[in-house]
């Protein structure tokens, strides 16, 4: 096992220059669902839609979640109550996943992941809406439907309560595009981040309990591991010891594959140290909730480093 190596973890914040275009919006997901894979080398120009379609077909939405779109909802007069929107949103059970605030009285922010967006549109899609909330989530995935016509979200416009016409237009928060801009200035709940992390699998396992972050992970059951261990931390195990174990668990790892197990079956020898990368998103509140808890004093010294590089980051 000549290529075994010890490595450090890595924190590494991803930027969404371009999130607003569907270009963007693609490759970001196509970005970090490959890791999932470890595909990174058949990423190419036009690739994403392709991976875009794959990720649909098979039901792997999850990936979507790294996305976050905002949207500004402008009424002609009408006032807009985020009341109305919460309701529709309710109603179709995306409401959890949406953060609906006022802009003025005639405009209001939304914001969602892409999967959140992507659902709520099918299920407001399969009933006619029958107030103003139905009617501006209506308008909305219509929109949507519009502008990222690439991104499985559509609808007709919300015309369906009798003697009230379309009641609002709807532009992408932030994007150069945007003729709102000075009104759209939404709170920190709105901020999104995805970090790419590299660790071992057992800090990749705490990393993950916090279920209100967005998460993709190196796959141990589609992707081949490369013997690559994480550094523990001090006071760190004997570290003779430590190598001895990781080389001996690669090293029945790699013989059961070559032996005819499968992937799935033969991980079940790698050692918790097996270095892994992980793709984390979420919104500012979710992230400082983390570094909260992961920086505090009895937090393990791993997961504290990688709570300490996103706090560098969200500050």
């Amino acid at each position: 096992m000549d290529d075994f190596r010890l490595i450090e973890q890595e924190v590494e914040y991803w930027r969404d220059p371009q999130i607003w275009t569907e270009r963007g919006i693609l490759k970001k997901i196509e970005r970090c669902g490959r890791v999932a894979w470890a595909s990174e080398d058949m990423e190419g120009e036009g690739t994403e839609d392709r991976f875009f379609a794959m990720l649909l077909e098979k039901g792997h939405t999850s990936v979507l979640e790294h996305v976050s779109v905002c949207l500004t909802a402008i009424s002609s007069g009408v006032v807009l109550d985020p009341a109305d929107l919460r309701e529709a949103l309710d109603t179709v059970g995306s409401l959890p996943y949406f953060a609906v605030e006022t802009i003025d009285a005639n405009a209001l922010a939304v914001c969602a992941n892409l999967r959140a967006w992507v659902e709520a549109s099918q299920r407001a899609r399969a009933s006619r809406p029958s107030s103003i909330g139905g009617m501006i989530l209506a308008d909305i995935c219509h929109f949507f439907g519009l502008r990222f016509p690439g991104l499985g979200v559509s609808g007709p416009p919300g015309r369906f309560v009798e003697g009230v016409e379309r009641v609002v237009s709807v532009e992408i928060m932030n994007s150069p595009q945007t003729t709102n801009l000075q009104r759209a200035k939404p709170s920190k709940r709105f901020r999104h981040f995805s970090f790419h992390i590299v660790t071992d699998r057992a800090v990749a396992n705490e990393i993950v309990r916090h279920r209100t972050l967005s998460f993709t992970q190196l796959s141990t059951r589609y992707a081949a591991q490369q013997p690559r261990f994480v550094v523990q931390a001090e006071p760190a195990p004997n570290k003779a010891m430590y190598e001895a174990i990781c080389r001996t668990g690669y090293n029945a790892y790699m013989g059961a594959v070559e032996n005819g197990a499968s992937r799935q079956n033969a991980r079940a020898m790698l050692p918790l140290g097996l270095a892994t990368r992980i793709v984390v998103s979420g919104y500012e509140p979710d992230m400082r909730w983390f570094v909260k808890l992961r920086s505090a004093k009895g937090a393990h010294p791993l997961i504290k480093r990688i709570a300490d590089g996103i706090a560098e980051k969200i500050d």
